[in-house]
């Protein structure tokens, strides 16, 4: 088990060696990314933050990483939505679709299918969900 530990303080020592501008901007974009359509399935957002929360030295560090992770999930779930309200009619009057499967018959129109999804393990694709479906309130 102390092999574990020597590749966990190796991480940490390596997270700890990057430059702390760096590895706040890392951090927003992982957040970015994960809050956007999908991308959330590959990129970890939330274990990058807490990695690079652990290299935090001073109380700035920790408001500015703070700061760019809230405006970094904001601007990811802009993206997905605005992703979702684009491509979201575009696929629903596609051969994807094909009237086979009906987002209509799925969920109900005062439901939102990012809630369906979100309670389906599917976070990311909540506000893409959201607004392809025609929410009453996106």
């Amino acid at each position: 088990m102390n092999w574990f530990n020597d590749v966990l303080t190796a991480l940490l020592d390596a997270v700890q060696s990057v430059d702390p501008v760096l590895r706040t901007l890392l951090a927003g974009v992982g957040i970015f990314l994960e809050t956007s359509v999908l991308v959330g399935l590959i990129v970890p957002g939330d274990t990058i933050v807490i990695v690079a929360a652990t290299a935090v030295d001073s109380p700035v560090e920790y408001a500015a990483l703070v700061a760019v992770v809230i405006l970094g999930a904001l601007g990811g779930e802009s993206v997905g939505f605005a992703l979702g309200r684009f491509f979201g009619p575009k696929i629903r009057h596609s051969r994807l679709v094909d009237g086979s499967v009906s987002t209509t018959g799925v969920v109900p129109r005062t439901t939102s299918t990012g809630g369906a999804a979100s309670r389906c393990s599917c976070r990311a694709s909540c506000p893409c969900c959201t607004r392809s479906c025609r929410s009453p309130w996106a």
